[in-house]
């Protein structure tokens, strides 16, 4: 059960770091609230699978 958690931890900690590069460079774009929008669209989809 040890690994099991390890990797959903692992992959959690992948994702944010995913999310926070985009958001980062999400805000350097000229139109960032669009961006924005479907990023935080995908990740409440990606959280609701």
């Amino acid at each position: 059960m040890a690994q099991v958690s390890f990797i959903i931890w692992r992959e959690s900690v992948e994702a944010l770091l995913v999310v926070g590069i985009l958001y980062a460079w999400l805000a350097r774009t000229p139109h960032a609230a669009i961006g924005r929008r479907w990023l935080w669209g995908g990740v409440a989809a990606g959280g609701a699978r």
